[in-house]
């Protein structure tokens, strides 16, 4: 998971609607891993930076009195949320599952289907792109987020399948 859906998913979890930059790293340490402090506290502040470009968080108007910015989701963020979630929970209730034949063709089939759409997405930001030159940068942005779901997906269905090859060959044994 990225650090971007790890912020996003700790502030639905934690029923976050406005928050500080220190606040959000202290409740980050035990689920965002880094190389050094110095390097974690970049990596959340550049997280916020480019959700906040994206349109995902908002800056109020008013500080905390500590002269730190005060964040806030947009709809867009709470939107994205949404995705994350559809995403994130049926992976949490699958892995307490049985490990059913069954249950790894259904993995397989709903990878297929989230790295088919999210291929398609981002071929169509592609597209986009070059028949709205006006709108690149920010069809670009979309581009990559979506390139990025896609690679996300084809990773676990990669391995999910070689799960299966697993299983078909011990039950060949």
């Amino acid at each position: 998971m990225s650090v971007r859906s790890k912020v996003l998913t700790l502030i639905k979890r934690r029923n976050m609607s406005h928050f500080t930059l220190s606040e959000l790293k202290d409740l980050c340490k035990e689920i965002v891993r880094s190389k050094s402090q110095p390097h974690y506290h970049s990596l959340i502040y550049k997280t916020l930076w480019m959700m906040e470009k994206k349109g995902d968080l908002s800056v109020l108007p008013e500080t905390d009195g500590k002269n730190e910015k005060i964040y806030s989701l947009t709809e867009q963020g709470r939107n994205l949320l949404e995705r994350i979630d559809e995403i994130e929970e049926p992976l949490t209730q699958n892995l307490q599952a049985t490990n059913s034949m069954e249950h790894i063709v259904h993995l397989i089939n709903d990878y297929s289907v989230a790295l088919a759409e999210a291929s398609a997405e981002a071929q169509e930001y592609q597209d986009l792109s070059q028949k709205l030159p006006s709108m690149k940068e920010f069809l670009q942005a979309k581009y990559i987020e979506a390139k990025s779901r896609a690679a996300h997906f084809k990773g676990r269905l990669v391995a999910v399948e070689n799960l299966l090859l697993k299983e078909n060959s011990d039950v060949a044994s």
